[in-house]
């Protein structure tokens, strides 16, 4: 799976993460000399291109660029060989890692915010397989250790893993975060634990900046850019956090603020209620501050460190939310650390349905993507753009209520009426027989158009966005049918099993 890309303007190359067959992270460096991106021409330009037009069936050219776009990145990765593309795109399983830091509290109570890291990190607990890793500042004993893994696997003892514990103990906290970055996160091809993105990494990152060490009149800083393969942290968009480039880092708390069903009352996220509700397990209790007991009770701090991630793992193999990422990134052919950012941000999932469709536009329709920089987003008087209409309710008691819930009611709509963006005509004016979308003016014909209740006029024809939500419908039916085909058989073993009860 493509995990991200990036372009080397200095030596003029692509950069490409993808997950290989064995989970890890592997980086393919394309030469790229002559970068181009797509925009919109006259139709007389000797540079137009003959083949291509964009999705409102202008005219397009190609322009060189210095940093190409995530359009022409795409593009890119579109024209290579079919061998190269099925390597970078096929779906492989990286390796997880869960992670979890405790940070010691201020004098007057309380944590520091992730964006200050003002306090020391405490400890940091690393799980993956049955191994666990926890690191700290202070010793741990044999016997310690030992009490520690016999109480660990005990608590889990109903999933029937035996863990391996292991415990590192650091001269100080520079040298935890130092190796933490540097030698820790290097093999780690994805790392999550629970609010993981908003706290434990944006601390972890901005604490590093704040700690120095001096050894023999030299001082020393650590450079969180260490966790990238190429050396570089984005800069995640109207956000604090940074992000290591060919890597992927995931919060598993908003995975499943996204993707879980199974809990029907969330009355919170927080790792005790969602732990409990799914998998019967809650967190590890104990009376007063987390700092009074890391002062108080060692042992127990650090067990309550590793059961946290462990947790986490244990939630992921119950509901396994991010094969869904992983499903998405594989279909839609993107950037995997796109889909969850894109699942969360004000867009929508504007890039996985570009992804989806993009291929199918350049194929069926000569249809190139590309951003058009001289379309503003924002209207330039402020105005709001007009979403769905929603019905006043009427308030109060109401005889004879019904709800209608109808089949895929929008697909539907969309095939029914031929609404897609590469069918769109244009707004109808008053004497209802041209159509006007602001750059050229159709007359209407009832053979060729569809003129909808409101006003706009689509082109009765098939066209990409059509075929795909047909073909998604029928694979949405296929697996319909059989899941009702799986849940019939299940219900038969369970009466089985009642039967045999009974007789026995």
């Amino acid at each position: 799976m493509l995990v991200d890309l990036q372009y080397l303007v200095h030596s003029k190359q692509l950069v490409v993460s993808y997950v290989d067959g064995s989970g890890e992270i592997k980086l393919k460096y394309f030469k790229w000399e002559d970068p181009k991106k797509y925009e919109i021409c006259d139709a007389a330009d000797k540079w137009r291109n003959p083949d291509f037009h964009s999705w409102d069936g202008f005219p397009v050219k190609q322009v060189e660029v210095v940093n190409p776009d995530r359009y022409s990145m795409y593009e890119f990765l579109d024209s290579l060989p079919k061998e190269e593309k099925s390597e970078i795109f096929e779906y492989n399983l990286p390796k997880m890692y869960f992670v979890d830091i405790e940070v010691a509290q201020k004098a007057e109570g309380g944590f520091s915010e992730p964006k200050d890291a003002e306090c020391p990190v405490i400890s940091i607990s690393v799980v993956y397989d049955d191994k666990i890793i926890l690191m700290g500042t202070d010793d741990m004993p044999d016997d310690m250790q030992k009490r520690i893994t016999e109480k660990t696997n005990e608590y889990f003892a109903k999933f029937g893993v035996k863990y391996k514990f292991k415990y590192v103990k650091y001269e100080d906290e520079f040298d935890m975060i130092h190796n933490f970055f540097n030698k820790l996160v290097p093999k780690m091809p994805l790392i999550t634990g629970w609010n993981f993105v908003g706290y434990d990494w944006i601390y972890l990152v901005n604490r590093s900046r704040r700690l120095k060490k001096v050894i023999n009149g030299r001082t020393y800083e650590i450079d969180p850019t260490a966790s990238s393969l190429t050396k570089r942290l984005n800069k995640i968009f109207m956000t604090d956090q940074e992000m290591p480039a060919h890597r992927m880092i995931f919060d598993y708390m908003q995975l499943y603020e996204i993707c879980d069903s199974a809990v029907k009352v969330k009355e919170s996220s927080s790792l005790d209620f969602v732990s409990t509700a799914l998998l019967g397990v809650n967190k590890i209790k104990y009376t007063g501050s987390l700092q009074k007991l890391y002062e108080e009770d060692f042992e127990t701090f650090m067990y309550y460190n590793c059961v946290d991630s462990i947790l986490v793992q244990k939630i992921h193999e119950k509901t396994n939310y991010i094969s869904i990422i992983f499903a998405i990134s594989s279909l839609a052919q993107i950037k995997i650390v796109d889909v969850i950012s894109n699942l969360n941000n004000a867009l929508g999932s504007l890039a996985i349905t570009e992804g989806v469709l993009r291929n199918r536009f350049r194929e069926q329709d000569n249809i190139v993507l590309f951003r058009d920089n001289s379309i503003k987003e924002v209207p330039d008087d402020g105005a709001k753009i007009e979403g769905g209409w929603v019905k006043d309710p009427r308030v109060g008691m109401n005889q004879w209520v019904v709800c209608y819930d109808f089949a895929s009611l929008y697909p539907t709509t969309q095939r029914q009426f031929f609404i897609a963006p590469e069918t769109f005509v244009g707004l109808v004016d008053d004497n209802k027989e041209y159509a006007n979308n602001g750059s050229r003016v159709t007359k209407i014909d009832p053979d060729k158009h569809v003129v909808c209740v409101n006003g706009v006029v689509f082109e009765k024809r098939p066209s990409p966005t059509l075929r795909m939500l047909e073909d998604v419908y029928a694979d949405r039916k296929k697996a319909k049918k059989e899941m009702m085909g799986k849940k019939d058989e299940y219900y038969k073993i369970l009466e089985e099993i009642k039967q045999l009860e009974e007789s026995l």
